[in-house]
């Protein structure tokens, strides 16, 4: 606890006045973060996307089909002996 003078219209008096620790204050609350809008996305450019989205996944498929082709003929060479 603190004590002070205080001047008031004339009078002079002592008040007491709590001091609070910098600890026991909480931090402000953070600022909030402002995002820039996004811009709008061409046709062309959405376009083009898509048909590389496209044919990635052709792609993959085309990949796993052979990779299940591939077992099929192991599979069909496999003995007793090596399973």
């Amino acid at each position: 606890m603190k004590q002070r003078k205080e001047e008031s219209e004339g009078d002079v008096y002592e008040s007491v006045a709590e001091v609070v620790p910098r600890s026991l204050v909480p931090p402000p609350p953070p600022l909030p973060k402002f995002s820039k809008p996004k811009p709008e996305e061409s046709v062309t450019n959405r376009e083009i996307a898509k048909f590389w989205r496209r044919k990635r996944i052709e792609e993959e498929d085309h990949l796993l089909a052979a990779i299940k082709a591939a077992a099929r003929l192991r599979a069909r060479t496999l003995t007793v002996i090596n399973y």
